[in-house]
C-alpha cells in the first residue's frame, strides 16, 4: 500500500501496489485547520497507522493517526 495525494480537493489517498492503482479510501480536503491540507508537499509513512504530511500553503507537518483504536498499547 502507499499514500498518495491531490492538491484540489487536498484528499490523500491509500491505494494498493497492485499495478491498477485501486484506491483503498481516502480522507482530507483542503484547508487551514486540522486535517485539512494545502498543497502536500511530502508523505512520510514509518508504520501503516501512522502518516506525517508536510504543506507547502500552511508551512507546517500534520502527523495524523489512521486506525488509533486498533493501535497495541502494552501493559506490564
Amino acid at each position: 500500500m502507499a499514500f498518495i495525494s491531490d492538491a484540489y480537493p487536498g484528499r490523500i489517498y491509500k491505494v494498493a501496489l497492485d499495478g491498477k492503482g485501486t484506491v483503498l479510501g481516502w480522507f482530507g480536503k483542503s484547508g487551514k485547520q486540522l486535517k485539512q491540507f494545502g498543497w502536500v508537499h511530502q508523505i512520510a509513512c514509518p508504520n501503516e497507522n501512522e502518516i506525517y504530511v508536510s504543506e507547502i500553503l500552511n508551512w507546517r507537518v500534520q502527523k495524523l493517526i489512521l486506525n488509533p483504536s486498533q493501535q497495541r498499547v502494552e501493559v506490564r
